[in-house]
């Protein structure tokens, strides 16, 4: 997702938009992955205030990843 690379909040608001079946598993570690380079504490509480369920503990594992 390219969009992550320079505007990875624009990134999380346009794959927010989608219907959950188009919601890509890459997509969610290429936008939190760079949501995490930028601001660690923010994309860990916007990955916490996802639904329940894969998008999020992606989301959620990329974060720590990026962390460590």
């Amino acid at each position: 997702m390219a969009i992550a690379e320079t505007d990875p909040e624009a990134a999380r608001a346009f794959m927010l938009s989608l219907p959950p079946a188009a919601l890509w598993q890459s997509a969610y570690q290429n936008v939190f992955y760079k949501l995490a380079e930028k601001n660690p504490d923010d994309a860990a509480a916007k990955s916490l205030a996802l639904p329940l369920g894969l998008n999020r503990d992606l989301a959620l594992r990329t974060v720590v990843q990026t962390w460590t």
